[in-house]
């Protein structure tokens, strides 16, 4: 959710850049970061693992006494388990459903945060069900007189997100997809492929300022995006392009890609959806995918950004700690365990994985 926003509205008259330290634009979160090399271009550090995680971070419930340390080997555990089990032949029809339930699942979840409406399982199979001939051919002669009511764009919407997963994603757990293709090409890839009929010029950097529609926080300059995707993508592939990769340090990198991404910005609508998407092609290799962040809460992502701040690394470990909220975890096993996989325990650890990087969200 984010408004257009005109120079004369902003502080003072000022464009972000020119207001000294930037505030509430997005710029003066990165002042601690920039530096320049000899050609005068970008070089900051935005993917990186050099805070701590605390003994007793405030994301935990003050009755739990396990560390993160015992959490953390407890999803490796459990990756191990989902890795092994997926190799009996015997279970393929079982993965495969719970693939496709996943993937419902998932639409349900990122369509009802973002578009403020209660769906259901059903209404989202629904949707994702192709029109009959009548329907079609109708809708091909009389495209031009109807306007799409809110219901066809809902429809849209669900179909677009499912058809991108589809694409990028294969039907086989913990895949390792070639982070070649990281690319600032690729997030513009998504975004046309998300906003095909829906988003005017998908795929293209936004040329205006934009906030927050509820929030007086001002993205990232539109002159400054090229560049900063640029670094923040090239930076991305050096980090997951690493073969010896671990569990802690993946978390803390999707974590750093998540914020920056949305502090730029990119595009003037769908940045949630192709952040969300991009996420999940980090953390493949991880986690089954594409990776759920809903938490029900309305606007989180510019919640998150405005409070992590990114000003300084011990404010972003406490804004990005990303490590289990309890009640997360026990609702995501409520919803899917207890209904689906009663008699199942392969998912907890991609419940778990799942909840990390929502509980970077849950107490804002």
């Amino acid at each position: 959710y984010v408004k257009k926003i005109s120079r004369s509205f902003l502080p003072n008259g000022k464009s972000p850049e020119q207001r000294e330290g930037g505030e509430g634009s997005g710029q003066g979160a990165f002042s601690s970061e920039v530096k320049y090399n000899k050609q005068g271009k970008i070089a900051m550090s935005m993917i990186y693992s050099s805070f701590d995680i605390l003994d007793k971070p405030w994301w935990k419930l003050h009755f739990d006494e396990r560390n993160t340390e015992y959490l953390i080997s407890s999803v490796k555990h459990f990756q191990q388990v989902i890795s092994s089990a997926v190799d009996n032949e015997s279970n393929e029809f079982f993965w495969k459903g719970y693939i496709d339930l996943h993937r419902e699942r998932y639409l349900l979840e990122c369509v009802s945060a973002e578009s403020d409406i209660d769906l259901t399982i059903g209404y989202v199979q629904k949707l994702l069900k192709k029109p009959g001939f009548l329907r079609m051919f109708c809708r091909r002669i009389f495209a031009k007189c109807l306007k799409p009511d809110r219901s066809s764009r809902l429809a849209k919407k669900v179909q677009n997100l499912y058809n991108v997963f589809i694409d990028i994603f294969p039907s086989i757990f913990l895949p390792d997809l070639p982070i070649d293709r990281f690319t600032p090409g690729f997030a513009k890839q998504l975004h046309r492929q998300i906003g095909n009929g829906l988003i005017k010029d998908a795929g293209q950097y936004r040329t205006q300022f934009v906030m927050a529609a509820q929030d007086n926080f001002v993205y990232m300059a539109p002159n400054l995006i090229n560049d900063r995707m640029d670094e923040l993508f090239r930076q991305c592939r050096e980090k997951f392009g690493k073969t010896d990769l671990q569990l802690e340090e993946a978390i803390k990198y999707g974590a750093c890609f998540l914020a920056y991404f949305l502090l730029i910005h990119p595009f003037i609508n769908g940045n949630g959806r192709v952040a969300r998407l991009l996420l999940s092609y980090l953390l493949s290799r991880f986690t089954v995918v594409p990776l759920s962040l809903y938490t029900g809460m309305m606007c989180i992502y510019s919640v998150y950004v405005k409070h992590s701040g990114i000003k300084t690394r011990s404010n972003l470990a406490h804004s990005q700690a990303l490590y289990l909220s309890q009640r997360t975890y026990n609702r995501k096993l409520a919803e899917l365990g207890s209904t689906y996989f009663r008699r199942d325990t392969y998912f907890q650890g991609a419940l778990i994985f799942g909840a990390i990087l929502a509980a970077g969200y849950e107490l804002y």
